[in-house]
């Protein structure tokens, strides 16, 4: 019977409620041992059962805490196995990253090594995207027992969670004791951040609901038998029940367990004992061994121990009935009784499970340990440590291999303990812990030939972790100190493996001869190993990518092939990734990107199947296919926010906004727009794309020059400082813009871009080929501006769009001076922008020079445009938000281009040439 509990259940049928109507979640139920989680747990499994909604059930233990995703394990697998089989599509978002999670899955889940690619929140997207399947169509409510013992890696997906599984039909019930652990403040987060339904906590009954459930366990209980049990319970129901079933009322717990063991033959107190030591849940079969009693005998004690209410049967197992139990029955076990007890349940163990799986090498490392043998204990847990790493399970590898170095400190192991430990905090991306786990290591390494290998190797792993933390001068500390390690072990692999991570640091510091020398050097000394080969291809590969992408195509095939051979799944990613790159800035393909983007969702790299699908959307959108660009932006954004990835969640955000430029959708691009200027810090590049990429292409678009040029030199000022940025169109479109408007800046702008790494795209060359035509035709180099077209035209054949779009931005300049074909260009342009409803660029045309003012700036024609309206300086500084000197400078400069002798001659040259800025 359930007491007291009125309130609480309520919050659990309304959250049962919701997750029916596809509103699920997670319901956290915290509260002292013996509060009654369970009871509620079961209550409303019962609930749910009656509305034929499944449920599935897992715990975690004591014994089982270093064992990586346990709980989730035992409530998924039966749920998969028994459940429809996802489709292909359904199933490749979830099966490389669930591979930790469901190692048994009969081919339902595949395994994949992707280091710290599968980290947690990779983890919770896929788990949700699983259970929410699974949950379909009746529900599901999965249960999460006894997470105060839960390993830290189920604790971070859970956390996550807790944020990304709203909606669907699962409802997730976690129960944690109150105050123990970090459930605990795991619990209390949720409450904090969802409100007072994410966490429903138990206290302790009331004097009348502790007497309602005591008659009702006992009609006859007397009032003094009452009283006692209400005193001693102190409000906690299991204690209700324990305390009745108690000879005399006990005035504690631990009493009424002493009280009834006193009670128990010595042979049934013998097997209880031993059963204590195995933990709560205990495999019975290896007591008679562990007690040297007969199996009729163990049979027997086991029996009277259930029917004192101190056992229950669960299935085929026993357990104790609860965890309170097995606590004071190990609390009055002394050290003199229990560490034979411990020594003898090992070996039981160990000759019945001699491989000790999981779980049976945790139970046996806590047997060593109580059994006071240390260093078995810690070689165990080593064991451990190193299994969860393979399973990338890396929070818990890092705990578990801590707990196992501290007992091995003083002993041959503890040196690879500690070697496991650097590795596992390094594939976690924890720098500074890695930097100080490898420190204390230093320390304990002495001068014989083994520990320098292991030195060299930590060493390495230290530098490699600090080159991708982009942390140069460290990593460069710790490269010198490999040095000596390296000369004496004698493995050349060391020292290619050192020269590929010092061409990184060369790279980074932009010393590519130095660079492309050390990687070289790499691959010709016929040591490196894979990995090592992989990096350095890579290396030479994006040395040679802003200058010769055919050189960079052959390093990354390269790499992809060693990848390959080799079976590296990471690497041979990485290459695709770049090869993919290499085709989008050729020819705006997305074949290989596409490819790379199957294989990372393969292994589970969902943070790089986001990027991915950035850069597919930015090569659609250069082939002006806006409506797939727009999916895979969407994509992208679905997964930042799933993963919490800010800086994918950002251009996610740009890319929105520039399709809905590119589709002319003015009040549509400013939403996105100002979601990107509220979701975080926006990066220099991004706020840049925002003016010149979105705004400036989209008044280009429409043909409004005059905003088009003050959006795009805003934008480009805020590009200018940065050394390296991406080669957006709209970086070659800025100068061929400003040569096609006589801006006085446009040689220079040209020879900025033509300086920089905007020609790596082979639209850009095209576009700045153009831009120079102009040029040259402005200053009478007819024969350069006609060769110089040739070459722009081979550059821009994968890009018609762009192609029509230089040809019709120079169209004015071309026919004015006497080059190129400028009526088929119009022709074609206009057909081209007229089918992509540009209608204001298909109109237009080409933006013409002001007859009044030739090489007058953009900024000086819009004066001129307003002086010929009537407008004082005054009023012109006010509309254009200038002050008046700034626009007397305007017209000084437009009197001295213009040849006018006085501001009315100006004005009338003016009212006889187009409107100027927006013709």
């Amino acid at each position: 019977m359930v007491c007291g509990r009125d309130a609480e259940l309520e919050v659990l049928r309304g959250a049962l409620d919701e997750a029916s109507a596809g509103r699920g979640g997670l319901v956290w139920l915290v509260g002292r041992p013996g509060i009654g989680k369970t009871r509620l747990a079961r209550e409303l499994a019962g609930l749910a059962d009656g509305r034929h909604v499944p449920v599935t059930v897992g715990r975690a233990a004591p014994e089982g805490a270093n064992v990586p995703f346990l709980p989730l394990t035992q409530a998924l697998l039966p749920v998969l196995d028994r459940g429809p089989a996802p489709t292909v599509a359904e199933a490749e978002t979830w099966q490389a990253a669930l591979a930790a999670v469901l190692p048994d899955a009969n081919g339902k889940a595949v395994s994949a090594v992707a280091g710290g690619e599968i980290s947690a929140p990779v983890r919770a997207a896929a788990l949700t995207r699983l259970v929410r399947r699974l949950a379909e169509p009746l529900g599901l409510l999965v249960v999460l027992e006894d997470l105060h013992w839960v390993d830290p890696d189920t604790l971070a997906v859970l956390d996550l969670l807790a944020d990304t599984e709203r909606g669907g039909r699962a409802l997730w019930l976690l129960t944690a004791r109150d105050g123990e652990g970090a459930a605990a403040d795991l619990a209390r987060r949720c409450h904090d951040r969802r409100g007072v339904d994410a966490t429903v906590a138990l206290d302790r009954l009331g004097d009348e609901d502790v007497a309602r459930m005591a008659r009702a366990c006992d009609p006859q209980v007397d009032d003094d038998r009452l009283t006692r049990v209400c005193r001693g319970a102190e409000g906690v129901p299991f204690l209700v029940e324990e305390l009745l079933a108690g000879p005399g009322v006990p005035e504690s717990f631990a009493a009424t367990v002493r009280a009834r063991t006193a009670r128990l033959a010595p042979s049934t107190r013998l097997v209880l004992n031993a059963a204590a030591v195995l933990g709560r849940r205990f495999d019975w079969e290896l007591l008679p061994r562990i007690t040297a009693l007969p199996r009729e005998t163990v049979s027997a004690s086991l029996a009277e121990g259930t029917a004192c209410g101190l056992l229950a049967v669960n299935g085929a197992a026993f357990e104790f009935r609860h965890a309170l139990t097995r606590d004071a029955l190990l609390a009055d076990l002394l050290p003199p009784a229990r560490e034979p007890l411990a020594a003898a349940a090992l070996a039981a163990l160990t000759e019945a499970h001699p491989d000790l799986g999981a779980h049976w090498r945790d139970l046996a490392a806590e047997l060593a340990s109580q059994a006071g043998d240390v260093a078995r204990a810690g070689a165990l847990l080593a064991q451990s440590g190193r299994a969860a790493l393979d399973r990338g399970a890396l929070d818990t590898a890092v705990g578990t291999l801590r707990a196992a170095r501290a007992l091995l400190v003083d002993t041959g192991q503890g040196a690879d303990t500690g070697r496991l430990l650097v590795r596992a905090l390094a594939l976690a991306g924890r720098v500074d812990e890695t930097v100080e786990a490898g420190e204390q290591l230093l320390l304990q390494l002495g001068p014989d030939r083994e520990s320098a290998a292991l030195l060299a190797e930590v060493t390495l792993t230290v530098a490699g972790a600090l080159v991708a933390a982009a942390r140069s001068g460290e990593a460069g500390r710790w490269l010198e100190l490999s040095v000596p390690a390296r000369e004496e072990a004698g493995e050349p692999a060391w020292d290619a493996r050192a020269g590929v991570l010092a061409s990184e640091l060369a790279l980074a510091a932009d010393d590519t001869v130095t660079a492309r020398q050390l990687a070289g050097a790499a691959l010709d000394s016929g040591h490196a190993a894979p990995e090592t080969a992989c990096q350095a291809h890579e290396v030479l590969g994006r040395i040679d990518r802003p200058v010769d992408l055919e050189a960079a195509r052959c390093s990354f095939q390269e790499a992809l092939t060693v990848a390959t051979v080799a079976r590296l799944p990471l690497w041979r990613l990485r290459a695709l990734h770049e090869l993919g790159t290499i085709e989008l800035y050729r020819t705006a393909g997305t074949r290989q990107l596409e490819q790379a983007h199957r294989t990372a969702v393969e292994l589970g790299a969902l943070g790089t199947a986001a990027v991915l699908d950035i850069q597919i959307c930015a090569g659609l959108q250069s082939r002006f296919e806006r409506g797939r660009a727009d999916l895979h932006a969407r994509r992208a954004l679905d997964l930042s926010e799933r993963l919490g990835l800010s800086a994918i969640h950002a251009a996610a955000l740009y890319f929105l906004a520039e399709i809905r430029a590119f589709r002319c959708e003015r009040d549509e691009m400013e939403r996105y727009l100002t979601l990107l200027a509220g979701s975080a810090p926006v990066e220099p590049e991004l706020e840049a794309g925002a003016w010149a990429g979105c705004r400036g292409m989209l008044a280009l678009f429409t043909g409004a020059w005059s905003e088009a040029v003050a959006a795009m030199d805003r934008g480009m000022a805020l590009l200018r400082p940065l050394p390296r940025a991406n080669p957006a169109e709209y970086r070659a479109i800025w100068p061929l813009l400003l040569a096609a408007l006589d801006d006085p800046r446009a040689p220079g702008a040209l020879d900025e871009a033509l300086r920089s790494d905007v020609r790596v795209g082979f639209a850009n060359r095209g576009l700045l080929g153009y831009a120079e035509a102009v040029l040259c035709g402005r200053a009478g180099a007819v024969g350069r501006a006609e060769e110089l077209v040739h070459t722009a035209d081979a550059a821009l054949d994968g890009f018609p769009v762009w192609g029509d779009l230089a040809r019709l931005l120079a169209v004015d300049r071309a026919r004015s001076d006497g080059w190129g074909r400028p009526e088929e260009w119009l022709h074609a342009g206009e057909s081209t922008f007229t089918r992509l409803g540009m209608p204001g660029l298909a109109a237009h045309g080409a933006p013409p020079a002001h007859p009044a003012a030739p090489g007058a700036t953009e900024r000086e024609r819009e004066v001129l445009d307003l002086l010929t309206t009537g407008l004082s300086n005054k009023e012109i500084a006010a509309r254009l938000r200038l002050s008046p000197r700034t626009v007397e400078k305007h017209v000084e400069g437009l009197l001295r281009k213009s040849g006018a002798r006085s501001r009315t001659q100006l004005v009338a040259r003016g009212l006889g040439g187009p409107g100027g800025g927006n013709t």
